[in-house]
């Protein structure tokens, strides 16, 4: 899960500090999360996860789905066909976002420009 603190923080661009702040902790109890010296309360998890807009099983790594399929603002027949389709099917259409995630990630770095 440490990993997938620091790198959160770092896609959002905000300090230790500021998510401590943003989750009602100190920075040396974040910091402590953040670097695998200490583990959050469910509590704690619940807040980062709403503060950086992922699920619960992708903070602490059970899942590469950052966001419940619920809650993303898909047209409806987009919708409907994800709940008609198999769970291979959405499996192989997760890891195909996730390499276009990582494909724009690499993009980013070597243009220097933020993402879209």
């Amino acid at each position: 899960m440490e990993s997938r603190l620091r790198e959160l923080r770092l896609q959002k661009k905000v300090s230790q500090g500021e998510v401590a702040d943003a989750i009602h902790v100190t920075r040396q109890a974040y910091s402590y999360y953040e670097n695998g010296k200490r583990e959050p309360s469910l509590e704690i998890i619940m807040r980062l996860a709403d503060y950086f807009g992922v699920t619960i099983d992708y903070l602490t790594c059970r899942s590469n789905v950052r966001v419940a399929p619920e809650d993303l603002q898909l047209p409806d027949d987009m919708l409907h066909q994800l709940k008609e389709t198999s769970q291979q099917n959405i499996a192989e259409l997760w890891q195909y976002l996730n390499f276009l995630d990582m494909k724009d990630e690499k993009k980013t770095r070597k243009t220097g420009n933020k993402k879209s």
